[in-house]
């Protein structure tokens, strides 16, 4: 009868692998196995056994169901979305008179800006819009930019817009507008009043520009802070 310790030496070699034995591409490991079941796909590395690539549980009877659903709700999707489409008919156009502004980036002059309300309103096709945006010239920046004087110019003819809700039956209504009661009453802008307003606004820039000056003068001469 063999010794006891080599029952047991034996007895561990036989659930353990071995430390000594090396496995290569001939001497694959068994594949394990398991429950056989319709859930649950094993796949398996082609170069080596030890190697499990996924797990994938998914049910066998439903992949091609699955792949045929998915197809038919994105074809049902694309089709929604081709059907989805947005056509406009109409333009309304809506003209604003230019009136004395506040805008801070005007450096020089008097600055303008468009009023609250409209003054008249037309409707029309989007064909003949855009062949009216084809048939004019673009203009450039240069075109764009108002110099001071053609500034003072636009101020003293334009006219300001009044609504006429409070008493539509004493105001006229200002031909072109549609729906909306708004009226034009003239209204001048005088040479004093620009001159005023100019004076005031040449002030304000002064003092902005004196006080940062001031601020740029004082961070410059300023004692260095101490870095503890």
């Amino acid at each position: 009868m063999p010794p006891r310790g080599n029952d047991n030496a034996s007895s561990h070699a036989h659930h353990t692998f071995g430390t000594n034995e090396t496995f290569d591409n001939n001497n694959k490991l068994p594949t394990p196995t398991l429950p056989n079941s319709p859930f649950i796909e094993l796949c398996v590395d082609g170069e080596s056994s030890t190697n499990l690539r996924s797990t994938k549980i998914e049910p066998q009877h439903l992949k091609g169901a699955n792949s045929s659903l998915n197809k038919s709700i994105l074809k049902n999707d694309s089709t929604k979305r081709n059907n989805k489409t947005v056509k406009f008919k109409n333009a309304q156009i809506r003209t604003f008179p230019q009136v004395l502004g506040d805008h801070p980036c005007c450096s020089t002059g008097l600055p303008i800006s468009l009023a609250w309300m409209h003054s008249s309103e037309h409707t029309i096709s989007i064909d003949a819009h855009e062949q009216i945006k084809m048939n004019s010239p673009r203009r450039s920046r240069r075109e764009l930019r108002l110099n001071d004087s053609r500034r003072r110019e636009i101020l003293q003819m334009q006219k300001s817009c009044m609504a006429a809700s409070e008493s539509p039956s004493n105001m006229p209504l200002s031909s072109g507008t549609t729906g909306n009661n708004i009226m034009t009453t003239p209204h001048i802008y005088s040479k004093e009043e620009l001159r005023r307003t100019e004076r005031k606004l040449s002030r304000q820039r002064q003092q902005r520009q004196s006080s940062r000056r001031r601020s740029l003068v004082n961070q410059f001469f300023a004692p260095p802070v101490k870095v503890e």
